[in-house]
């Protein structure tokens, strides 16, 4: 599948909008001849079928891209730094490596979607939905996971320090070696969780009566 541009992505959404319909980046599918001109007709850009869109090391910085469908999208090492996608659907999407850093995913969907060694440092994923999804070694620095779904979701190795889970869904998590230092974790929901190795620290905050010394997890002050 051919590799598309920021400007080919940029046309697909600002078209879309125009005409008051939904973003649906659910793949791209085009030919070359079609890529290789200059710009998007209108007509090509209403045929695209938007089918697992290959947008790998892509420069997506600061786009808005809010509400896009881009379910099973290859986004690997993706630059997505401040780009807005509130309520997008990426579930099963690939976006390991990718750049993140504040970007704004509120009420998304991320459902199995790959995050592995992504960075969502000081992201906003209250209400996203991110169960079953891969984080493992993900930088969530100062994230806010407020309310977020993350059942059954993998968290090994990730970087939560001053993390806002405030009420989180964390039924069933991977959190062995994680990072929870000054992490907010009232109200959340710990049961069947993993914290093996994870570090806290004084300022961490569990739940009522949530005792981690029983759980594996180790304290560093």
């Amino acid at each position: 599948m051919t590799k598309l541009t920021r400007e080919h992505v940029l046309q697909i959404v600002a078209s879309a909008r125009v005409r008051g319909e939904k973003v649906d980046l659910f793949g791209l599918n085009l030919n070359e001849a079609e890529l290789r001109r200059a710009k998007l007709t209108e007509t090509e850009i209403r045929r695209a079928k938007l089918n697992g869109i290959e947008l790998p090391q892509a420069d997506l910085r600061a786009m808005d891209l809010r509400q896009v469908d881009l379910v099973g999208a290859n986004l690997s090492e993706a630059d997505l730094a401040q780009a807005d996608l509130r309520g997008a659907n990426l579930s099963m999407a690939v976006l390991c490596l990718a750049n993140l850093d504040r970007a704004n995913l509120s009420e998304a969907k991320l459902i199995k979607t790959n995050l592995s060694q992504v960075n969502l440092s000081q992201g906003i994923l209250n209400q996203a939905n991110l169960g079953e999804a891969n984080l493992n070694r993900a930088n969530l620095h100062r994230a806010n996971l407020s309310r977020a779904k993350l059942s059954r979701a993998n968290l090994s190795s990730a970087d939560l320090s001053q993390a806002d889970l405030n009420g989180a869904d964390l039924r069933g998590v991977d959190l062995r070696r994680a990072n929870l230092s000054r992490a907010d974790l009232t109200g959340t929901n710990l049961s069947g969780a993993n914290l093996s190795g994870a570090r806290h620290d004084h300022a961490t905050i569990w739940p009522v009566n949530f005792n981690p010394d029983y759980t594996g997890a180790i304290r560093e002050d």
